[in-house]
C-alpha cells in the first residue's frame, strides 16, 4: 500500500505486464505513487519488456526509470525557467494605441486618422514626402468622447470631424465620466497645420458644400447647414417627413442625394439648392439606401 494520501495510479500504469519468453509466469507491476505524483512518462505506458535469456527484468526497468526521470527533470526545469519570463500586463494590453477613421485628402496626398491611446483620442495626419505622423488636436483627457466622420474640403486645408457619441432613444448623448457640464455630439474643424479646433454646430455626418464655404449635416434626423467662417448661423435646410441620412453631393456640387427613412420603408431623395426642390426617385414600399452618384452626376 502507498503512503497516506496517495492516489490511485492512472490507467496506463495499472496492469503493466513485463513478460518473459522463457516462462509462462507474468509479473504484474502496479505503479502506485505517493500524493502529488504525476502520470508516468509515455515510455512506461502499456510497456511490455521481454527477456529471452531470462535475465533480470528489474534491471531493464530501472534503467528506463533512470532515463525517464532524467528527462522529466530537464523538462520540469525548463518549465520553471520559462515561467520566470513575464509577459505584458493586462493594463499594457488594454492601453495599446490603435488607429481608426483613416481617410485620404482630395488634394496634396495627405492622410488623416484618429489615434486612441490609453482612452485619449486625437487626430493625426501624415503628408508627403516622408509621411511622418503629426498630431493636430490636443485632447488630453480620457473622457470617453469619440472622434468620427473625418472629412476634407476640396483644398484639404482643414479637417472636419465629429466629437461625441450618438444619442440613445431618449435623446441622451453618452457622458461616461458624468461631467456636470453634460456632453454633446457636435461638428468641429481644425486646420491641417494644427491649432485650436473650431466648433461649427451640434450634429453629425457633415459633408462639405463643394461650392461655397459651408457644410451640410444631420441634426435630430433633419438636414441642416452652417457656415465655416461663422458668418452663417446653423439653419434647417430641408424640412421633410422621416429621418434623413446618407448625405451625398453630386460631382459638380449642384445636387444633394439623401435617404429618407420612413420606418418600414425608405426613399432616395434629390435636393436641388438652386431650385430649392426635393424629389424622390421611384418611391415605393421598399427600403432604398446607399445612394452613389455616377461620374457625370446624372
Amino acid at each position: 500500500m502507498s503512503a497516506k494520501g496517495a492516489r490511485r495510479a492512472t490507467k496506463p500504469q495499472r496492469n503493466t505486464r513485463l513478460r518473459f519468453a522463457a516462462g509462462s509466469s507474468v509479473l504484474r507491476v502496479f505503479l502506485k505513487s505517493a500524493k502529488g505524483a504525476v502520470r508516468a512518462p509515455k515510455l512506461f505506458r502499456n510497456t511490455r519488456v521481454a527477456d529471452a535469456g531470462g535475465s533480470s527484468v528489474l534491471r531493464v526497468f530501472l534503467k528506463r526509470l533512470r532515463f525517464a526521470g532524467c528527462c522529466s527533470g530537464v523538462l520540469w526545469l525548463a518549465g520553471m525557467l520559462a515561467g520566470q519570463q513575464k509577459g505584458p500586463s493586462l493594463e499594457q494590453l488594454l492601453s495599446a494605441p490603435f488607429p481608426s477613421e483613416m481617410t485620404a485628402a482630395p488634394a496634396g496626398g495627405h492622410i488623416a486618422w484618429v489615434q486612441n491611446e490609453k482612452g485619449v483620442r486625437n487626430i493625426f495626419t501624415a503628408s508627403p514626402p516622408d509621411y511622418s505622423a503629426k498630431v493636430v488636436t490636443k485632447y488630453a483627457a480620457d473622457d470617453g468622447q469619440e472622434i468620427t466622420s473625418l472629412s476634407w474640403p476640396p483644398d484639404a486645408a482643414h479637417i472636419l470631424y465629429v466629437r461625441g457619441g450618438a444619442a440613445n432613444r431618449s435623446g441622451e448623448v453618452p457622458n461616461p465620466v458624468s461631467s456636470p457640464d453634460g456632453a454633446e455630439q457636435s461638428i468641429w474643424m481644425v486646420p491641417l497645420a494644427g491649432g485650436d479646433p473650431k466648433r461649427i454646430a451640434e450634429g453629425h455626418s457633415p459633408a462639405f458644400v463643394p461650392k461655397g464655404n459651408s457644410v451640410v449635416y444631420l441634426y435630430k434626423g433633419q438636414v441642416w447647414t452652417a457656415g465655416l467662417d461663422g458668418n452663417e448661423k446653423p439653419r434647417q435646410l430641408i424640412k421633410a417627413r422621416g429621418q434623413a441620412d446618407s448625405l451625398r453631393w453630386s460631382p459638380d456640387g449642384s445636387q444633394l442625394a439623401l435617404v429618407s427613412n420612413r420606418g418600414d420603408h425608405s426613399f432616395i431623395g434629390i435636393y436641388d439648392p438652386a431650385a430649392k426642390t426635393l424629389r424622390f426617385l421611384d418611391p415605393s414600399l421598399d427600403r432604398d439606401s446607399n445612394p452613389v452618384w455616377s461620374p457625370d452626376g446624372k
